[in-house]
């Protein structure tokens, strides 16, 4: 209420700060390919915990492993800038069946690949910029918020374009016509044939699901590209979540959780796990942070 306070902590220091998103600093530090990359991370995340605690001589695990996420929606294509007020539109229809192209209206990933790998893969692409493809087969698989499956809710936003016809659609996007039509067309062809001999896609995502042929519209294109939501890197803890210095001993007192902590994702991510990383790792730091004593598995 506009009063500062001082807190004197005699026993332990929890430090549960979140990553970085919001330094751009520590992203050109880290991660200089994504220094223009939309931040979408929660606004408190700042690094200011990290950097406290590397004043102590903490040392740090995964930095290389920061990257974005693809799929999400550019909200006012061709506009690629973020709005004031702005809502995150984090989509996937890559894994319902759609597949991604470029502003050159071609194929360029195996799209069943984890979102980090297509979020390195689009921002290598002309303008950063992908279009997420899909037919109305798809589309009939939106699912309501909360869900990257929701696509009726951005259809209806006029985020997600609609077009009867891949060269209505094709214009409405600003891509090629003819290249776009020949890009299905090939995708489709090499499905019946049983094999995707351009990059190899055998799965909708992640091991599961048969892909699936393009050929029911109305037609759709999502304008997609990769932002920043997390950092997935940071502090080195041990197993009570004490923070140790760069000579691998602990530095008394302080402890960390959630998404200041390194060590636990590596390169890859799967969804919501760091949810539940939070939940059980911030109960052990609790607990040997205020009785000093192991928590019990």
């Amino acid at each position: 209420k506009g009063q500062q306070l001082t807190a004197r902590i005699r026993r332990a220091v929890v430090i549960a700060t979140g990553g970085f998103t919001r330094n751009r600093a520590l992203v050109q530090k880290f991660a200089p390919e994504l220094a223009n990359t939309p931040a979408w991370g929660g606004e408190g995340n700042t690094g200011d915990g990290l950097t406290m605690a590397w004043a102590l001589g903490a040392d740090m695990l995964d930095m290389g492993y920061v990257t974005g996420t693809f799929g999400v929606a550019i909200n006012h294509y061709p506009d690629l800038s973020v709005h004031e007020g702005d809502a995150l539109f984090l989509r996937m229809a890559m894994y319902r069946g759609g597949i991604a192209v470029n502003v050159q209206a071609q194929r360029f990933a195996d799209e069943s690949q984890s979102y980090k790998k297509l979020a390195v893969l689009c921002l290598a692409q002309p303008r950063a910029i992908a279009f997420q493809i899909f037919d109305h087969r798809v589309m009939e698989q939106s699912i309501p918020t909360p869900s990257v499956n929701d696509f009726q809710g951005p259809l209806a936003r006029g985020i997600v374009k609609q077009a009867a016809t891949l060269r209505e659609l094709a214009a409405l996007i600003g891509l090629d016509a003819d290249t776009l039509e020949a890009t299905v067309s090939r995708y489709n062809e090499m499905l019946r044939q049983g094999e995707d001999t351009d990059f190899g896609r055998k799965t909708l995502g992640g091991g599961w699901g048969q892909p699936v042929t393009l050929d029911q519209g109305p037609w759709y294109a999502l304008p997609s590209s990769a932002a920043l939501l997390s950092t997935y890197c940071g502090l080195r803890v041990d197993t009570q979540m004490r923070v140790l210095d760069v000579h691998a001993q602990p530095i008394g007192g302080l402890f960390a959780v959630g998404e200041v902590v390194g060590g636990f994702h590596g390169a890859g991510y799967m969804s919501g796990s760091s949810l539940g990383k939070s939940v059980i790792f911030g109960r052990i730091a609790g607990r040997a942070a205020v009785t000093g004593k192991p928590t019990a598995p």
